[in-house]
């Protein structure tokens, strides 16, 4: 995060806190969204190999 110098107001200030944990908050759900993905690729992988076991 930038340094505002100490002219910049304490409003100025909790702007750029509040728009820097937008920032980290959106990166965590995008992280989540492909994780899931993720699991949901893996599950689907052990369910389609669990269905072909069955059918030997």
């Amino acid at each position: 995060m930038r340094k505002g110098g100490n002219d910049v107001d304490i409003e100025g200030r909790i702007k750029r806190i509040e728009q820097a944990l937008d920032h980290l908050l959106d990166g965590l759900v995008k992280q989540r969204e492909q994780i899931g993905s993720g699991v949901a690729v893996d599950v689907a992988g052990h369910t389609l190999t669990a269905k072909a076991r069955g059918r030997r």
